[in-house]
């Protein structure tokens, strides 16, 4: 199952009214997504066109002609063979389509959507990534009423027993369990555990960040200490609930110094942590959820990091406030 790319931008309590104003401009004003006019066009020939199908919250199906299609990745044409027939119906196919994928077609569908091949450069900008920003508390309503309906929400901290103000303001997400609350406010890996079961058990989706530090790492303790942190949280909520957590894995020491983990460094931990859940949760609960990488993520590194395929996205601190955000959204691109 391919799963699709997360990327959360954590502002921590960075920015005055004007700077997030700027920052959600400049979200509001990136080609993330095709312009769709709605607007069923019928056609006899898809060759040069692109298809365009809406197939969640800010995500969209694309599917080239043959002809684009030989243009694009090698990866992509190996692992998505010619699957359609002349005159197949496009809708046969999408259920057994993962979400954002980039498929070879034939000819003659008839589908909403449709583009012509000048929006080819449109590509580069697919909003193929689910976006969550966090804002700092005070600022949440002014991004809720001014921010794009494909990005999504999400509160910074959440108090252990909520009791639904999030989801009334519709605000989907939190984030749990970050390195500076676990080490400055000494959250334990339980009391991190009862936060992530009262989110979910409200509704809201969970963003758990876990990570060691530089000691714990130079130790050879890190799977040790991740683990453990996602071990408390496994005893706290059901193999269901899951589906709506996404794991942030944020070496401490990488948070905010401009270190970063390798490419293999973050990868390692990565595949680590989806092993731990297919021992501990299931092979389903393993191969569904998305981990990502937070650490000093930047332009410059996160298409290298992108690549790996145990990492699934990243979670973005300082970068989540500057115009080069949009540049790690499209990250796999």
């Amino acid at each position: 199952m391919a799963r699709q790319f997360f990327v959360g931008g954590n502002f921590k309590m960075n920015g005055s009214v004007q700077s997030i104003k700027k920052i959600i401009s400049g979200l509001n004003e990136a080609n993330l997504d095709p312009k769709v006019d709605g607007n069923r066009r019928a056609v006899s020939e898809s060759k040069g066109l692109l298809v365009w199908i809406k197939n969640n919250p800010g995500g969209f199906q694309l599917l080239l002609s043959m002809e684009l299609a030989a243009s694009s990745s090698q990866k992509g044409r190996e692992f998505f063979p010619p699957m359609l027939a002349a005159g197949a119906q496009l809708t046969e196919l999408l259920a057994k389509l993962a979400p954002s994928i980039c498929l070879p077609v034939q000819q003659h569908l008839r589908e909403p959507y449709l583009f012509p091949s000048k929006s080819f450069s449109s590509m580069n900008g697919v909003f193929s990534s689910e976006v969550v920003v966090a804002p700092p508390a005070l600022y949440v309503l002014l991004a809720r009423a001014e921010l794009r309906k494909e990005v999504e929400l999400a509160a910074q901290k959440r108090l252990r027993q909520e009791r639904g103000r999030l989801k009334d303001s519709n605000i989907g997400w939190t984030l749990i369990g970050h390195s500076e609350r676990r080490v400055i406010l000494k959250e334990s890996d339980e009391f991190v555990a009862s936060k992530t079961k009262n989110a979910l058990d409200q509704g809201v989706r969970v963003i758990l960040c876990c990570g060691e530090s530089l000691e714990q790492r130079e130790k050879g303790e890190t799977v040790s200490v991740v683990t453990a942190q996602l071990g408390a949280v496994a005893k706290a909520i059901s193999a269901e609930q899951w589906a709506n957590v996404v794991i942030a894995y944020e070496p401490i020491w990488a948070i905010g110094t401009g270190k970063v983990a390798t490419t293999a460094q973050a990868q390692e931990v990565h595949i680590a942590l989806r092993q731990w859940l297919s021992k501990t949760i299931s092979d389903k609960v393993a191969e569904e959820t998305r981990i990502i990488y937070g650490g000093s993520v930047s332009e410059k590194n996160c298409k290298d990091l992108a690549t790996q395929p145990d990492i699934d996205g990243f979670l973005v601190g300082g970068a989540s406030l500057k115009p080069a955000f949009v540049d790690i959204v499209n990250a796999r691109l």
